[in-house]
């Protein structure tokens, strides 16, 4: 029996199924992250002399005020119920919004709030959140039906009935390095060590890291051949930077019952019509709007129409050979939330 068979495609039209784990790619850097963050914290620094109504002040902070809505408002960010019973996670938000405005008063002194870089991120946050707020208000969906909640459960046992916990090794390599010789190669992989060492007599650099995924943090179209993978499969899922070799090591049978899975899947389809329902919005708008692409991103020939995809709708076609940047977020966002052990 050879262990090497159908799983994910990837752009050169060749697959693989012998189980690695797909390790989301490196960010572009914490300067990024920081930035914005500082960007966030700045945001704050112009209304600091604005009154606050009495009774909704908590603490100050050199002399500006931190009201109880900042506080509530984090605290359902972060899915926390406000009240006594959660006085101690208030305290802790509320510490922490306390250090975010030490640290925007110190970038405030510094005039970073007038450095370039730092004024784009904060527009660029700024247009965000307008966008994500006025799709709040303007962006409804029906609530799924039992009938439809009971179908969702029913045609996917994969998450349910038949759910499994899947133990896999991952090989991160370049993108470069995973080559037709290595393809070939992987066909008599047994196990991770003989991954490794395949790697390594290549002169391919990898990274190897242990995962555990139940199945609702797998892309649903994957489930069908994970849960037909063998011990010692694998899958390969593939980006712009990096391959990512998700070797099978065991898995488990963990199933869920429909009353507990039913809240969850609710909200799941409730979301994707969220979701399908803002990318028919913002087609809506891109279709009523004047938009002309410039520079490096105009039409090549005259009359050329440019593209007018709506940036929140995903790639068409087969998400498989979208590669490991599709996957990736199904990984991190597709069904995550439809089953909590």
């Amino acid at each position: 029996m050879t262990h090497c068979s159908h799983a994910i495609s990837y752009p050169s039209g060749g697959t693989f199924r012998r189980g690695t784990d797909g390790a989301p790619g490196k960010s572009r850097g914490a300067g990024v992250t920081v930035a914005l963050a500082l960007a966030l914290a700045l945001g704050a620094c112009g209304s600091d002399d604005k009154p606050k109504p009495p009774g909704q002040a908590v603490a100050q902070v050199n002399g500006t005020e931190i009201t109880i809505h900042e506080v509530n408002n984090e605290l359902a960010r972060m899915g926390v119920q406000g009240g006594a019973d959660n006085q101690q996670a208030a305290k802790r938000v509320l510490d922490m919004l306390i250090d975010q405005q030490l640290l925007a008063q110190q970038a405030a002194a510094s005039k970073l709030d007038r450095d370039p870089q730092v004024m784009q991120a904060l527009e660029q946050a700024r247009r965000r959140m307008l966008s994500e707020a006025w799709l709040e208000r303007n962006v409804n969906a029906a609530r799924p039906t039992a009938e439809e909640v009971n179908r969702f459960y029913t045609e996917n046992p994969a998450l349910f009935q038949k759910r499994r916990v899947y133990s896999f090794r991952d090989f991160v390599i370049e993108r470069s390095k995973f080559s037709d010789a290595l393809r070939v190669r992987l066909d008599s992989v047994k196990t991770p060590a003989d991954l490794a060492a395949t790697l390594k007599g290549m002169n391919v650099n990898y990274r190897e890291t242990a995962n555990m995924r139940g199945a609702e943090q797998l892309p649903l179209e994957m489930l069908p051949r994970v849960a037909a993978m063998a011990k010692g499969d694998i899958s390969v899922l593939v980006n712009e930077n990096a391959a990512i070799l998700m070797q099978l090591v065991d898995s488990t049978e963990q199933p869920v019952a429909l009353a507990q899975a039913t809240p969850l899947i609710e909200q799941y389809l409730l979301n994707t019509r969220k979701r399908q329902a803002a990318e028919s919005k913002v087609k809506e708008l891109r279709a009523g709007a004047k938009i002309a692409y410039l520079g490096a991103f105009a039409p090549e020939a005259a009359g050329q129409k440019p593209q007018t995809q709506p940036a929140l709708a995903a790639p068409a076609g087969d998400a498989s050979r979208q590669g490991a940047g599709a996957s990736d977020e199904s990984l991190r966002k597709g069904l995550q939330g439809v089953i909590r052990k």
